[in-house]
């Protein structure tokens, strides 16, 4: 038996000796030239992937803090961020000292333009040295001790000591308000894509990119924090569970009468039929409300009809005349077009910029805000 084996491996190796090849002379590499290109590219990705997230952050920031009076669900910020080599996984490490510049000191990751923080004159690359009378020391515990004070920090304001080179500095900030949904960004997605959940809102690399300048991608924020404020993703769930309930029923009588077991089928059908139910109407809910959203930030609400025209010109016909679970392109145009015009004759009403009720009242933006009669 060994024999054979041994006989099909030498005809297996003749084979392949036998192959084509390749004819030109090309340039072999080396081993340290590999792992010298290897440093760059790594360095490289971690640098566009910081600055792109940066990017999100920074433009997902009016649109929490000036739509927190329409949130149930608020928290405080400060506008920044800090950070050090712990947050990177070890592998990481080396690449993300050399190219970021993090170290085992909490340092300022970022600052948002006229946020708590900016005023105060925090600056990035500052760092960390006392936060309410404890300090922070340099490496993984003062890492842990940061990360515990701010867990579920419910004050709103704190004190802190910075250092800036060699100098030290004190600051008082009293947080501004926001809507308590964290903002995540997703790098490694390339599809064109964000969504919310109930609890984050996440934007893909791909619409990132597909979102040339910030009031686009403030648009597409905006949008997928309406999916939250509107608890669009509890709704969906609801919706399910009460498509999965009928749909059991219905299993139950077939096995009752029939005397078939049918797995389940009614209880998985009316299940998905119940998670599409209204979907179409939470995202043009979304569209509306974003909009809202948008404006009441400070950005340019203009481009998002024109958004919708670009998105169906990436997708072919599909968005034009194709409804599935979100509207056709055609229809979000038109739509977003008519509540551009209602947010301007508000505006020049001098009316409150808060979406116009239906006949029933809102179970989950704030009510105790003036609407117009």
């Amino acid at each position: 038996m060994r024999g054979i084996y041994t006989s099909v491996i030498l005809i297996i190796l003749l084979n392949i000796v036998g192959c084509a090849s390749v004819e030109t002379q090309f340039h072999d590499v080396s081993a340290s030239e590999i792992k010298k290109e290897e440093r760059i590219q790594r360095e490289m990705v971690l640098n566009v992937a910081e600055r792109e997230e940066i990017r999100v952050l920074r433009v997902a920031y009016p649109i929490m803090v000036a739509n927190a009076p329409l949130c149930s669900k608020v928290a405080h910020t400060a506008g920044l961020g800090f950070w050090s080599e712990f947050d990177f996984k070890k592998d990481e490490r080396p690449f993300a000292k050399r190219s970021l510049f993090v170290d085992e000191n909490v340092r300022v990751r970022f600052v948002h333009p006229n946020s708590p923080a900016a005023i105060g004159g925090i600056q990035v690359d500052d760092i960390l040295v006392v936060v309410n009378g404890k300090e922070i020391v340099s490496g993984r515990k003062g890492d842990k001790t940061y990360k515990n004070i701010f867990k579920n920090y419910k004050k709103d304001s704190f004190s802190a000591v910075f250092k800036r080179k060699n100098n030290i500095y004190n600051v008082e900030l009293k947080f501004d308000e926001q809507c308590d949904y964290k903002v995540r960004y997703d790098y490694r997605d390339s599809e064109i894509n964000a969504w919310a959940d109930g609890k984050r809102v996440v934007i893909a690399r791909g619409i990132l990119r597909f979102a040339e300048d910030d009031h686009t991608l403030a648009g597409v924020i905006a949008h997928e924090l309406a999916h939250n404020v509107m608890v669009h993703a509890h709704k969906v769930k609801h919706n399910a569970s009460v498509g999965a309930l009928a749909g059991f029923v219905l299993d139950r009588v077939v096995i009752g009468y029939a005397d078939i077991d049918d797995g389940g089928i009614f209880s998985e059908f009316g299940k998905s039929l119940g998670w599409g139910a209204h979907s179409v109407k939470m995202e043009q809910e979304a569209d509306y409300v974003g909009l809202y959203f948008m404006e009441r930030a400070g950005y340019d609400i203009s481009i998002m009809p024109h958004f919708w025209r670009k998105m169906a010109s990436e997708n072919y016909d599909k968005a034009i005349g194709m409804e599935t679970s979100h509207p056709t392109s055609v229809k979000r145009f038109i739509a977003l077009e008519k509540t551009r015009a209602e947010i301007a004759k508000k505006k020049r009403a001098g009316a409150p910029l808060l979406p116009n009720k239906n006949n029933r009242s809102f179970r989950v933006i704030k009510t105790d805000l003036e609407y117009e009669k």
